[in-house]
């Protein structure tokens, strides 16, 4: 008999592959080895099961806690240990999946995707934001510090959005998760640290 977590999996892999619209619940149930019933039970309808089934890709992403502000002997080093775990937390094992998944999503999001910002999503954002802050050398307004942030997240995701791509351009590096991690935050600090002598 498939468990909830069955249905999850098998429901994270055809939403993965198909996306919302073409995913269907017969699919999903053909994957999980059970039957409509066994999903309505757990999950009541399709849209019920993709929200769970985005908290559950969102939560199961490496096993590692979020690093705070409190975990570094500096700001520096704060930013570069959280730059190593979202790195790995991206690009890590079982990243793929969940990648193909957001990639969908965002293209054309779901109402679940409110909840996904909020729960998961904005804790994120908001200890990087701090981390920049306290980097920073004083002056940065809000949005510039967040602006940072984004910054450095995108720096991220390229190497998860793009790897299709990657992998057909000529002089991209084969993907090496530690200098990946290590190039961001040496550009980032640097940014960060001299962003008035930048923007002069």
């Amino acid at each position: 008999m498939s468990t909830r977590t069955d249905i999850l999996q098998a429901a994270l892999g055809c939403f993965a592959d198909k996306g919302y619209d073409r995913a269907t619940i017969r699919e999903i149930s053909a994957e999980a080895g059970c039957n409509l019933a066994s999903i309505n039970y757990y999950f009541g309808d399709k849209q019920q099961l993709y929200a769970q089934v985005l908290a559950f890709a969102y939560q199961t992403l490496g096993t590692a806690p979020m690093p705070i502000m409190a975990d570094g002997a500096s700001p520096e080093r704060a930013l570069r240990i959280w730059i190593e775990w979202y790195v790995e937390r991206i690009l890590g094992e079982g990243a793929h999946r969940t990648g193909q998944l957001m990639v969908h999503e965002l293209a054309r999001p779901t109402a679940a995707l409110d909840m996904l910002a909020t729960s998961g999503v904005q804790p994120v954002f908001d200890e990087l934001r701090r981390i920049i802050s306290a980097l920073s050398p004083g002056g940065l307004t809000n949005d510039e510090i967040a602006r940072f942030a984004l910054s450095v997240v995108g720096q991220c995701l390229i190497y998860r959005t793009g790897e299709s791509l990657l992998a057909r351009l000529n002089g991209v590096p084969q993907q090496d998760t530690p200098a990946i991690a290590s190039h961001i935050a040496s550009v980032s600090i640097a940014a960060v640290m001299h962003a008035h002598e930048v923007q002069a």
